[in-house]
């Protein structure tokens, strides 16, 4: 009895809904990968930045976890509905709403260099990356610098921002070969980044997102 009265009591909403396997899994320390593709460190990470506390709705982590889950399964508010035992209508308000949200602190998370240290981490990471000091004036990469590497399909430029990109083919000598053997050592991180993106939330990469277009795209 101790025991029960110690334990932090389980938000209302899932007291109610044992039932429900995706929350029954998250609410009993199961890996979260498989359901929402963050593991749970990372999960608590995203709700830190979003913040506990709303003062109405379903609350901050269940929010959450029906966003995550509609983003990680690139499905339809039906089946995510289905998964949560909640109405579609609720899915897709809450979907909006987490949207705007997450739009809301991609600063925090999502931002060139600032300072003269941040800029020495990031060229000092590429460097090691293409196994190459040369390569520590790259501050950045871009799939396709002070500031960017890119693969072929870019064009080379110097304005308005040095644009970094590989020898075309055909390649004659050795130097241009190792240049580009770097350049892609350096640059791939974005390939693999996106690649990862692209399996894990494939509401965003695999089909057109059932969400309207934030403020500042517009």
């Amino acid at each position: 009895m101790e025991n029960e009265v110690a334990r932090e009591p389980r938000p209302l909403y899932c007291r109610i809904n044992l039932t429900v396997p995706v929350l029954d899994r998250f609410f009993n320390d199961q890996d979260t990968r498989p359901d929402f593709r963050l593991s749970r460190e990372s999960l608590n990470a995203l709700l830190d930045l979003l913040g506990q506390e709303r003062r109405h709705g379903w609350g901050a982590t269940i929010e959450t976890l029906v966003f995550l889950f509609w983003l990680a399964c690139g499905t339809s508010y039906r089946v995510v509905s289905r998964a949560f035992g909640m109405p579609r209508s609720t899915v897709h308000r809450i979907v909006h709403r987490v949207t705007e949200e997450v739009v809301a602190i991609r600063h925090q998370v999502i931002y060139l260099p600032r300072t003269a240290e941040d800029l020495e981490a990031v060229s000092r990471g590429f460097a090691g990356l293409a196994r190459h000091r040369a390569f520590r004036k790259a501050a950045g990469a871009i799939d396709g610098c002070h500031y960017i590497l890119a693969d072929g399909g870019y064009p080379c430029l110097q304005h308005p921002l040095p644009l970094i990109t590989p020898y075309r083919q055909p390649l004659q000598g050795v130097g241009p070969q190792r240049f580009n053997s770097h350049h892609s050592r350096a640059r791939s991180i974005i390939e693999r980044a996106f690649g990862m993106m692209k399996t894990r939330f494939r509401s965003i990469f695999l089909k057109a997102l059932e969400c309207t277009t934030p403020s500042f795209l517009k």
